[in-house]
């Protein structure tokens, strides 16, 4: 009698170049479905890049509050308001005076707004916004919502490679191995990162800078 083959493929009917023929069909499928993903990433790349640089806006709007002169910044709100406040109270108020409380009006505007304009990053070359931030944060985006494709595409090939009881613990596990991915992609993104950027914008003011 003889004896049983422990080989995956032993009573398989492809043959190796058939497997390779299946697994440049998964990859194909793959890539498509990411260039789909990303061309997707692209037309909302905008309010993704407002959601991943809100953490990064609130760490330098803390860090430029603790450079503002609080005291000296609400004087002059205070002076510039009671300025506005006695030239409205002029019966006939002549064109230079107009002019002045329009003046302070719009240098009250903009120390009311200066903790948001002081937050604000900035880019050091022309086309910097578009392919270091946009296209980047795009294609990571479109990555990302195209990996459970992706990831189910590989599955189908390896899958076909193995026996009814390895494929059980994949579908026990995989679904918490997700769970625990997300979970820490939250965790960072909301718990660690801002952390770090605290703490990296920690050595500016250490130094000065």
């Amino acid at each position: 009698m003889k004896p049983q083959s422990h080989d995956l493929f032993d009573e398989s009917t492809m043959s190796f170049g058939d497997h390779l023929e299946a697994l440049r069909i998964h990859l194909w499928k793959a890539l498509i479905g990411l260039a789909i993903c990303v061309v997707l990433a692209l037309f909302i790349g905008h309010k993704i890049v407002a959601v991943v640089r809100a953490p990064i806006d609130s760490a330098l709007k803390e860090y430029n509050l603790d450079k503002l002169p609080q005291e000296e910044t609400e004087e002059q709100q205070k002076s510039i308001e009671e300025l506005i406040t006695s030239l409205n109270a002029q019966q006939n108020p002549t064109a230079e005076t107009k002019a002045l409380q329009k003046i302070l009006e719009d240098y009250q505007h903009r120390l009311n707004n200066l903790e948001d304009t002081m937050a604000e990053p900035v880019t050091l070359a022309v086309q910097e916004a578009f392919t270091t931030i946009y296209l980047k944060v795009s294609f990571v985006a479109g990555l990302v919502m195209a990996s459970p494709w992706v990831i189910y595409q590989i599955w189908l090939f390896v899958a076909a490679g193995l026996y009814p009881h390895e494929r059980k613990y994949v579908y026990i596990y995989l679904p918490i191995s997700i769970f625990l991915f997300l979970g820490g992609a939250l965790f960072c993104f909301y718990a660690v990162f801002p952390f770090v950027l605290n703490f990296l914008l920690g050595f500016n003011k250490l130094l000065g800078v």
